[in-house]
C-alpha cells in the first residue's frame, strides 16, 4: 500500500468494507461517489462536474447545512445508518466540524468518516481565505479538536498524497458533547497560529503512513459491530417471547 494516494485509500475502503450506505459531502466529480455500488448520497451546492453518475447515486444540490437541517437522511437510505462518509466540502474548520456532527448522528460504531485536506503542504494553504495555488483551509484543526474533546473516537491522520486524510471510527450517534461545546471548540481553534502549526505539523498532527493494517482493523470493527447488533436483536427476540416473560410451563407445552 506504499505510495497510495487518497483516491487509492478510498478505493480500498470501498472494496474491503463494502459500505451499504455511502455519503459524500462536496462532490467534485463522479470519480469518488461512483465507487459505491450501493446507496450513495452526494451533497454539493451547484455541482458543476461533467460525467455520468451511477444509478444508485442520489445527488442533492444544496449545502450540507441546509440538507441536514431539512432532511432526515434515513428517508433516503431505507432506514440504514451510514457506513462510510467522505467530508470534502467547505474547507473551514467550523463547517467541517458541523458536517462531522451531522454525519455522526446517522452513524454506528463501525462507521468510517474520512476528512480530506488535513495535511496542508504550506502554511499558506492552511489560511482561511481561498488561495489560487492550492487551498486546504484550516480543516487540519478537526484532528486536534476531536482528540481533545472526543478521546473516545478512533482518530488517525494518514499521510496520503496530496494533502492527507483523517480517518475517524468508533462513532457514537447519541453523543452530544460536540454540539454542547461547539462554540468553545471553535474559539479554541481560532487561537491556533497557522505558521507555528505548520512548522510543527508532524509533532502536532502525528501523521502516519497508510498500510493495509488499517483496512484489516476497520473490517474487524465492522464484523464485531455486526455480531453485537445480531446479539442485541437476539436478546430482544428472547425478551419479547411470552414464554420467557411469564415462565415456561412444560406440562402445558406437552399437551
Amino acid at each position: 500500500m506504499q505510495g497510495v494516494d487518497y483516491i487509492g485509500l478510498l478505493e480500498a475502503l470501498h472494496r474491503e468494507i463494502a459500505p451499504k450506505v455511502y455519503v459524500e459531502i462536496g462532490v467534485e466529480s463522479p470519480t469518488r461517489i461512483n465507487m459505491s455500488s450501493n446507496v450513495a448520497i452526494g451533497i454539493a451546492p451547484h455541482p458543476s462536474f461533467t460525467g455520468m453518475l451511477n444509478e444508485n447515486v442520489q445527488m442533492f444540490d444544496e449545502t450540507s447545512a441546509d440538507f441536514f437541517l431539512k432532511n432526515d437522511l434515513l428517508r433516503y437510505t431505507c432506514g440504514r445508518p451510514i457506513d462510510l462518509a467522505l467530508l470534502d466540502g467547505v474547507h473551514l474548520f467550523e463547517n467541517t466540524l458541523q458536517d462531522f456532527m451531522n454525519v455522526e448522528k446517522y452513524s454506528h460504531p463501525a462507521t468510517v468518516v474520512c476528512i480530506h485536506d488535513v495535511l496542508p503542504q504550506t502554511a499558506r494553504m492552511a489560511m482561511r481565505e481561498p488561495q489560487p495555488d492550492g487551498w486546504t483551509g484550516d480543516v487540519f484543526g478537526i484532528a486536534i479538536a476531536l482528540r481533545q474533546h472526543r478521546p473516545d473516537l478512533f482518530v488517525v491522520v494518514l499521510n496520503v498524497p496530496p494533502t492527507g486524510m483523517l480517518l475517524i471510527s468508533n462513532l457514537d450517534a447519541p453523543n452530544t458533547k460536540l454540539h454542547t461545546d461547539f462554540q468553545e471548540i471553535c474559539a479554541e481553534h481560532a487561537c491556533i497560529d497557522y505558521e507555528e502549526m505548520h512548522s510543527r505539523q508532524s509533532e502536532i498532527l502525528k501523521p502516519i503512513d497508510f498500510s493495509s493494517i488499517f483496512i484489516d482493523y476497520l473490517k474487524s470493527v465492522k464484523s464485531l459491530n455486526s455480531e453485537l447488533r445480531n446479539l442485541d436483536r437476539l436478546k430482544r427476540i428472547i425478551k419479547s417471547d411470552l414464554r420467557v416473560q411469564f415462565g415456561y410451563d412444560r406440562q402445558t407445552a406437552a399437551r
